[in-house]
């Protein structure tokens, strides 16, 4: 899936991206929709960008969109599969949308994992989990979604235990020998970056080596 947006929020360059996109192999495609438009301007963008290609088109709700605009959207835009929800409480409105769009419009969390139990619960089609343990994230939704509810919850308490160490997310990638210890990942907006110590850092690896690592996938 590749993201076909632009700061400039130009439709014409969103287009164009969706268009190579397509070219590359992309499965599908995923757009912001322009800031500071009305409702009329970001329809009229997402029909723009879904009538580029034939991919699935994941919208991605951010800011003020409301529920009554992604259910528009829905039905407007052919290509619109599915949404990655990161607009207000998604946990809020799920039941509501799912609803309003017969289930068809694949509702995704955009909140790096942190209420995936209770969006597998209301119904959520997945979330979009931080990349470090996505994997075992991945193990708790199959989990659950086998029915084996107990060992998701277990996995998922894995999970958290891990991410309340200071700096795991930032150092995950270099244990699990993704980059190099002199990597140094981009600060998210209102997330303060956690200068490691070396003591720290092993502190974390050997967290992940006796608590996470056991439960991967051969």
């Amino acid at each position: 899936m590749i993201g076909v947006q632009n700061v400039e929020a130009d439709v014409e360059t969103s287009v164009r991206y969706a268009k190579s996109a397509a070219t590359r192999g992309a499965d599908a495609i995923i757009s912001l929709p322009p800031r500071g438009k009305s409702d009329v301007q970001i329809i009229d963008h997402y029909n723009a960008v879904g009538a580029a290609t034939s991919l699935p088109l994941i919208a991605q709700a951010v800011g003020s969109i409301s529920m009554e605009l992604l259910v528009t959207l829905f039905r407007e835009v052919p290509t619109l599969k599915a949404l990655k929800d990161e607009a207000g409480n998604p946990l809020l409105r799920a039941k509501q949308l799912i609803s309003e769009t017969g289930g068809k419009l694949a509702d995704f969390s955009g909140g790096g994992g942190r209420t995936m139990l209770t969006e597998m619960h209301l119904g959520f089609s997945g979330c979009c989990p931080y990349v470090g343990l996505a994997d075992l994230y991945q193990r708790s939704f199959n989990l659950w979604h086998g029915g084996r509810e107990r060992e998701a919850f277990d996995m998922l308490g894995r999970i958290s235990a891990f991410n309340e160490i200071p700096g795991s997310n930032e150092y995950i990638l270099v244990v699990r020998g993704t980059f190099p210890d002199t990597a140094v990942m981009r600060r998210a907006a209102g997330h303060p970056r956690t200068l490691l110590d070396s003591d720290q850092k092993e502190f974390i690896r050997d967290a992940w080596i006796r608590f996470l690592r056991p439960y991967l996938r051969a």
